[in-house]
């Protein structure tokens, strides 16, 4: 039993607390009311941005002061939401509000703006310091620099004095690798009114592995059995409140809720799921997938509450959880809430957005208040101060413009999800993944065909002026293009096991091909390995054909793809290297912008005929 407690003090840091804890029995402990604050999958997203909010879609809407310079009432407003700064003061805000709290992190902090590309995780771990999270789980995304990327970030972030615990359960770095110093445990203990809770990460194995750059020997251990192994290890030291922090997809965690036992809540990340009542979210940006909290059932019959908060600094998730004496969840609750600046705004010309008057805004806050989403908050100051140096060099991006788009280029990873532009959807999936591809074909016209995956692509292109810095944001890896030889027959089983990968639950939907001067139909009811037909070649006459088994064709791609990333083990084992042009993925966009801003022109979205996706079924 002295074991036990010297083991308990060591591992959570309050042992004489947590000591005096397991003391108690059950009986004379009150039950455990304990209040969640997470995010996931922030991606460098550390400014706010604009939201629009089309006034008809307010039942009550007051009749306002304000007139565009044409005479007419605006038709729509303009929210600031999100961004590190309102994040910060939201979570002191639902932070004084709640008793035990515990604000969570749930991975991929790193890897998708400028501020990453710019600072290498040091701008993301400044301000996730200001907030001062209690956890944070690794997500995929940390490993793009390889084990030593992600030592970097942590130990910037374990630089300020707000000791954010570090835990992955599943992770075994290497010997050599700069992870295991300090190591990084499977868990963190945390004492909330004389009770003891575990909170357990969970780093998704497969698409790490596959899909980011860890260390040839760093090893991920299968995330259920790692996780009951944890949860009975701590189960038989007396802690019987155990919150799984993921990066393993919405999901997988619905499944691993019901394969476990013992498990309580699970607080995840990796799929960007957005959860909620659509009714409580604003008209226009939020798509949510699944109720918050979703209720779920474990092994034993018992509550678990499941959750996850969206995407890019946007959102915070609240959840409120319910114990009863013996440590089960009787009830749970909660909302996803948007920090948003008290100042609306509104079009007063097509160029020129000004605050509303003051009566207007009182006037309008009450009926957005029943957007019940909305949180209205000022950003913090210690927040905007450790964003300040920061923000000075990736403005000086921003000024450096490369030319334009006319319209508004949606990123989605497969055919048929939403369109950005309205309420259809894009059935042959992404206009931008399409245009980056086919741009990077053009730079090399002796190639065949260029092919790349849709997770090289991140958010969408808006219409109007491109900067540097937008180039960075949409295409914001280390990738370099290559050209390689592989047979017809290879081919067809390269774009088989991509599809596969991305359709794979355990796989990721980053895998999915885009391709310019190839087209393909897909059926994703055959069975794996079969699932794309009819692969077509374009001619240098402009003609398809179907592919030659035999015959050999030149493929420009990313190194990423070719070394195996994302599920490309095939194209890895067959393709012949023929060139590496050393060239970032990204320059064929920027020359393309430069080139036709040169003319007066700005690029076009592609037409239907370009897309490489013929059919998805």
């Amino acid at each position: 039993m002295k074991h036990l407690y010297r083991t308990t003090w060591l591992l959570s840091g309050v042992g004489i607390v947590l000591w005096l804890a397991a003391c108690q029995s059950p009986e004379q402990r009150e039950p455990l009311h304990l209040t969640l604050l997470h995010i996931n999958d922030h991606h460098s997203h550390l400014e706010g941005e604009s939201l629009i909010y089309p006034l008809d879609a307010l039942t009550d809407a007051p009749l306002l002061a304000a007139r565009t310079d044409a005479g007419e009432p605006p038709a729509a407003i303009q929210l600031h939401v999100g961004g590190f700064a309102r994040l910060a003061s939201l979570f002191r805000q639902e932070a004084r509000a709640a008793g035990a709290v515990l604000k969570l992190h749930a991975g991929d902090a790193i890897t998708g703006t400028p501020y990453f590309n710019a600072f290498q995780g040091e701008a993301d771990a400044a301000l996730m310091n200001a907030i001062c999270f209690d956890a944070f789980v690794p997500g995929n995304h940390e490993f793009d620099k390889g084990d030593a990327g992600l030592a970097r970030f942590l130990n910037a972030l374990r630089r300020d004095d707000c000791a954010t615990r570090i835990v992955s359960a599943n992770l075994r770095p290497g010997p050599a690798s700069p992870l295991n110093h300090p190591p990084i445990p499977p868990y963190a203990l945390f004492e909330r009114n004389g009770h003891t809770i575990a909170v357990i990460g969970l780093t998704l194995a497969g698409k790490t592995k596959a899909s980011s750059s860890p260390d040839p020997d760093t090893r991920f251990l299968d995330e259920t059995t790692t996780a009951q192994e944890t949860i009975n290890a701590l189960q038989a030291r007396g802690v019987h409140h155990i919150v799984l922090l993921t990066h393993y997809q919405y999901r997988n965690d619905l499944r691993l809720a019901q394969q476990l036992s013992g498990v309580d809540i699970i607080v995840g990340g990796d799929s960007h799921t957005l959860l909620g009542d659509a009714d409580d979210f604003p008209p226009t940006g939020f798509v949510p997938e699944g109720p918050y909290p979703t209720q779920a059932h474990n092994r034993d019959g018992d509550l678990v509450c499941v959750v996850q908060a969206g995407e890019y600094a946007r959102v915070m998730g609240r959840l409120d959880v319910q114990f009863d004496r013996s440590g089960r969840v009787t009830h749970c609750d909660g909302q996803p809430l948007i920090p948003t600046d008290p100042t609306l705004l509104y079009r007063h010309t097509d160029n020129e957005w000004r605050p509303l008057p003051d009566s207007d805004q009182a006037a309008l806050r009450e009926p957005l208040s029943h957007t019940r989403a909305l949180r209205w908050v000022t950003p913090n100051e210690a927040s905007l101060k450790a964003l300040a140096p920061f923000s000075a060099a990736v403005d000086a991006l921003r000024q450096d413009r490369l030319g334009a788009v006319s319209n508004t280029l949606c990123q989605s990873r497969l055919p048929g999800e939403a369109d950005c532009n309205g309420p259809d959807t894009l059935p042959f999936g992404s206009p931008l993944a399409t245009l980056v591809v086919e741009s990077i074909h053009r730079a090399f016209p002796t190639a065949d065909m260029a092919l790349i995956n849709a997770g090289s692509v991140r958010g969408h292109l808006y219409k109007g002026r491109v900067s540097r810095a937008d180039v960075q944001r949409i295409l914001p890896f280390e990738n370099r293009l290559l050209t390689v030889s592989l047979s017809g027959a290879e081919l067809h089983s390269v774009l088989n096991e991509a599809v596969d990968y991305a359709l794979n639950a355990t796989g990721s939907s980053g895998a999915y091909p885009y391709a310019s001067g190839l087209r393909f139909q897909v059926n994703r009811q055959a069975d794996a390995g079969q699932r794309v037909t009819q692969v077509h070649i374009q001619n240098d006459d402009g003609h398809w054909q179907a592919i030659d088994n035999e015959q050999r064709y030149t493929l420009v791609t990313a190194n990423y793809l070719a070394s195996g990333g994302d599920g490309y083990r095939q194209l890895a084992a067959s393709a012949r290297v023929l060139e590496t042009s050393g060239m970032h993925y990204a320059q064929p966009l920027i020359d393309r912008l430069r080139d036709a801003n040169a003319q007066g022109q700005a690029l076009p979205a592609p037409a239907a005929s370009q897309f490489s996706t013929r059919a998805f079924e």
